[in-house]
């Protein structure tokens, strides 16, 4: 199937726009657009309906959306792939949650499961929600990588829990390596749990400016001698966060904060056992030569770098430096 320039899909009833099954492939090319008038306000349908999927549903197939090609002003969701690739150059722009949604808010912009992949190099913009338990990428028993010159920005929550990128039980290690600005949700930005494989960030990568309650929560690891750390390359700067910036479960993988990774201009405003790395109990955090820890600010009653009952921290190198601690608490 390929959708070619000029080619637009409005306000698609029953599951989808497109559904793509087994073999087959869906192209959207430059110029391409799936949509919803601004009336559309899609519902479950009758009794023991699922819901309808997204504007677009895969069932083990492939979906390439190249540069130029949009899908946007969608209520609901705007891909579901229960297995299968996507590969997105495109833009995903002013989606709307909908809890009559399949899986309801579980995936806003892309909902990723069955041992699907997706590969992201375009943008992911303007995604709302005001219903609980609300995420705006959400991955289970799949993989992901946001490839450098991708970009998630102005995406928002206003409800309790959910987060802008969930993901649970990866079949191999996700990559964050664009950029993630003027993001604002009310729990973890990145939210990783129950998964060998970490989610990691690239050296490209570029989170600036954007507010939660944590930026990373990595939870249990199902094996813990086997698991591969959590690597950080990236740049971290003007994040304004009301609990800890990186967050652990108990046993959980190690944190290694490379050579060229910057932490730096941050604020934590919480004044309860909030730090910058934060973890439970025989958690390692390793900081290597040439990496950035600074000028970061956490509230009275905060720690600036590691706090966490058992911890390891081994400083190979780098530099802290800069980080306050409001009315007078020490820092490192």
């Amino acid at each position: 199937i390929t959708l070619g320039e000029g080619a637009v899909l409005r306000n698609f009833g029953g599951m989808s726009a497109v559904r793509v099954t087994d073999q087959a492939k869906l192209v959207m090319k430059s110029g391409s657009v799936i949509e919803d008038a601004s009336s559309i306000t899609r519902s479950k349908g009758d009794a023991g309906s699922v819901g309808p999927a997204g504007a677009v549903w895969l069932q083990g197939s492939d979906f390439e959306m190249k540069s130029g090609a949009e899908i946007k002003n969608v209520n609901g969701r705007a891909i579901y792939a229960d297995g299968g690739t996507v590969t997105m150059d495109g833009m995903i722009s002013d989606i709307q949650s909908n809890t009559h949604m399949w899986n309801a808010c579980q995936g806003i912009a892309l909902h990723l499961r069955g041992g699907a992949s997706a590969t992201f190099s375009g943008t992911i913009q303007n995604v709302k929600s005001t219903d609980n338990d609300s995420y705006v990428v959400y991955d289970v028993s799949s993989s992901i990588a946001f490839k450098s010159g991708s970009t998630i920005k102005n995406c928002f929550g206003t409800a309790k829990y959910g987060s802008l990128i969930y993901s649970t039980g990866l079949t191999k290690e996700a990559l964050l390596d664009g950029t993630i600005t003027e993001c604002h949700v009310p729990n973890n930005l990145i939210y990783s749990a129950n998964s060998n494989f970490p989610t990691s960030i690239g050296p490209n990568a570029q989170i600036t400016n954007n507010s939660g309650s944590r930026l990373f929560y990595d939870n249990s690891v199902l094996d813990l001698q086997n698991a591969p750390a959590m690597t950080i390359s990236g740049t971290i700067t003007n994040n304004t966060l009301t609990d800890s910036m990186f967050v652990g479960s108990n046993n959980g993988r190690e944190i290694t904060i490379c050579d060229g990774a910057k932490i730096n201009q941050n604020t934590l405003t919480s004044s309860t056992g909030s730090a910058i790395f934060w973890a439970g109990a025989n958690r390692r955090i390793v900081m290597e030569n040439g990496s950035e820890v600074c000028g970061n600010t956490v509230a009275k009653g905060a720690v600036a770098v590691v706090a966490g009952e058992g911890n390891c921290f081994t400083m190979k190198g780098g530099t802290i430096s800069g980080n306050t601690v409001r009315l007078c608490r020490p820092s490192w």
